[in-house]
Formats: structure tokens, C-alpha cells, sequence
């Protein structure tokens, strides 16, 4: 089996496709890198918080996605690393090598479109959400359940590719497995959707699901980055969790 994974270049996307690598005859990585802008937003010291939240998940991200120096992404592959820019030009190059793919992950990149969306939409595409969709639509769904007391409604959507973001088919959920950290169960849902993904990749039955239609009516929050601001992580540090019953 081919499968191309479209993704980023952070430790989880790198530990992701080396499990993708043990799997498959021929895995290709189209790494994306996400550029700087040019200036900063906030200042330090208008963003304590966030940077105390980032902190954690990176502390978390390096503990649990860490791979074996022997075991580096060791592809029978195809790699290329593009710009975030890059990645929706009209012409694409590395189009060629992955026409045989039998399978198209997308996972922690940019919303697909232009030439890309269109030679995807020819072939079997699975995408990674993080967070339970439709329930949660946008960015940083799982801080947002857990802010909404909603610890139930942490975890991923792998879905269908659609020309509308975020806007496909629901094959399946994942959840992630109890533990007393919000910040640490929140990164353990990639972990669930990788583990779950990787077995019905090997049993082929991710070829034979289905797609259920995302009902809009079920949104509670559509979110955009602009939204997890200094202040709203302030409270959520303020916070007492209890995951199996919510916010107290």
C-alpha cells in the first residue's frame, strides 16, 4: 500500500508518520512549513498566558511524541517540504509522484485548495480534525471543550475531504484516555486518532466506511485563533477540572 501524508512539521506530525511508515509499502511526506509573520501580534508580556499554555503542550508534545533515534522517520518514501504559501499555488510539482497514492492523510495543515483540492478530490482523502465535530468547528476545538465544560467532546473527527473547510463527511470519533491533566488529555486525543486510524489502515476497513453528513445545528462554537486570547486562558488556568464530570 501507497499513502501520502500531507502535514506539518512539528514533533506530533513527524511522530505520526513514522508510525505510518511501519504500515504501508511506500509512505510520501508533504511537510509543511508554516512561516513566521513578519510582526509580532501581542507583546510578551500582553500574552503570559498563552505562553504558559504553549509551554505546557510542548513540554507534553516532546514527552509523548518522541521517537527512537534508530527508528527516524525511516520512509520508503517520497519527501518534500513546501511553505505555507507554497502549499495552494497553481502549480504544484511534486503532483507526479504521488499519483499512485491509495490513500491521502491530511493532517495539521493548511485548508486544502485551488489545483491541490482538485486532484484530491479524485481520491480516497481522509482528514484529521482535532476536536469532535460538528460540535466544535475551528481552531483549538479541545481548549474549547474543555473551557465549555465539556471534557465529553475532547478528542478527533477524521472525516472527508470538502471544498468548504472542515465541512466533510464524519467517518468516525476518537477519544482520548482519562487523565488528571486537561492540557495533557487535550494532546492525547492526537494520540487516540493515530492509534485508531493506524488499525483500520491495516484491516483495510477504512477503505469500506462510510461518511455521516455534519449536522449544523449541532455547533456549539466555530472558533478562529483571534478568540484564545490572554484573557480567556487566564480563567481557563483558574479553572478546577474534574475530566470525568466537567468544570467545577
Amino acid at each position: 500500500m501507497e499513502i501520502t501524508l500531507i502535514t506539518g512539521n512539528k514533533k506530533r506530525h513527524k511522530y505520526f508518520a513514522n508510525l505510518l511508515s511501519k504500515i504501508c509499502d511506500k509512505l510520501n511526506v508533504i511537510e509543511e512549513i508554516r512561516t513566521k509573520p513578519k510582526k509580532k501580534i501581542k507583546k510578551d508580556k500582553d500574552s503570559k498566558y498563552i505562553k504558559r499554555y504553549i509551554n505546557n503542550l510542548k513540554n507534553y508534545e516532546n514527552k509523548l511524541f518522541n521517537i527512537k533515534r534508530q527508528n527516524n522517520l525511516n520512509f520508503k518514501k517520497f519527501k518534500y517540504s513546501i511553505s505555507t504559501k507554497e502549499l495552494n499555488k497553481k502549480k504544484l510539482d511534486f503532483l507526479d509522484n504521488l499519483k499512485n497514492s491509495d490513500l491521502f492523510i491530511l493532517y495539521g495543515c493548511s485548508y486544502i485548495k485551488k489545483n491541490l483540492y482538485n486532484f484530491l478530490k479524485k481520491k480516497k482523502v481522509i482528514c484529521i480534525h482535532m476536536g469532535i465535530s460538528p460540535f466544535y468547528r475551528g481552531s483549538d476545538c479541545n481548549f474549547w471543550a474543555l473551557y465549555d465544560k465539556n471534557p465529553h467532546l475532547v478528542g478527533a473527527t477524521i472525516l472527508k475531504l470538502s471544498r468548504k473547510f472542515e465541512e466533510g463527511d464524519i467517518i468516525f470519533h476518537t477519544k482520548p484516555k482519562e487523565v488528571k491533566d486537561p492540557q495533557k488529555f487535550s494532546i492525547l486525543a492526537s494520540m487516540s486518532a493515530f492509534t485508531s486510524l493506524i488499525k483500520r489502515i491495516e484491516d483495510k476497513s477504512i477503505f469500506k466506511l462510510k461518511g455521516e453528513k455534519q449536522n449544523k445545528k449541532k455547533i456549539i462554537r466555530q472558533t478562529t485563533k483571534s478568540q484564545f486570547t490572554d484573557k480567556i486562558v487566564k480563567k481557563f488556568f483558574l479553572m478546577n477540572f474534574d475530566i470525568k464530570k466537567g468544570k467545577n
